[in-house]
């Protein structure tokens, strides 16, 4: 070495690879840090970001539901789709969904509303209603919303009313004008 002048360069350069090394630490730190937040977001956390937009969706079954999404209830999603069509999807039954934002939204943006609450709601109404599942679709009019299951009067069954109990769970989509 030679003299103090090469002393300063080596402590210069040994600061120099320190800062280096604390910079790429830094970097990796926020990198994790960002996974771990994105690893806590919820799909219903993103959805509540798109309220009042408009939606594209697809259900385990394959029914598309494009529209806006009016409103996130407890455990459901309610679409204004076009012609004056309403779709009320359960979380559960959603499959993929086009054009999300990648950040969480303010939780506050939901409702308590659920798929029970909103089929009194639709019975009530008189509203006729198309049930989506994977065993099939029904039309008809809703005359009792219990716990867990949905009573249709469907004039579908052999020409004459049927009254038809439809569980929650294999409700794919609800469809209502």
């Amino acid at each position: 070495m030679d003299g103090a002048a090469g002393w300063s360069r080596m402590l210069d350069d040994l600061e120099n690879r320190f800062d280096a090394e604390r910079r790429a630490q830094i970097a990796a730190q926020s990198v994790e840090s960002a996974a771990a937040d994105a690893a806590l977001i919820r799909l219903v956390d993103r959805l509540r970001g798109r309220v009042g937009q408009q939606i594209r969706l697809r259900t385990r079954c394959g029914n598309d539901v494009d529209g806006v999404l009016a409103q996130m209830g407890d455990g459901i999603a309610l679409i204004d789709e076009p012609d004056g069509l309403q779709a009320v999807v359960p979380l559960a039954s959603i499959a993929l969904v086009t054009g999300l934002a990648a950040a969480a939204p303010d939780p506050r943006r939901s409702s308590r509303a659920t798929l029970a609450t909103v089929l009194r709601e639709l019975g009530r109404r008189g509203s006729r209603v198309r049930l989506a599942m994977p065993a099939g679709d029904v039309v008809g009019r809703i005359v009792r919303v219990g716990a867990d299951h949905v009573d249709l009067l469907d004039a579908a069954v052999a020409g004459r009313p049927a009254r038809i109990s439809v569980a929650f769970a294999e409700i794919d989509l609800v469809r209502s004008r």
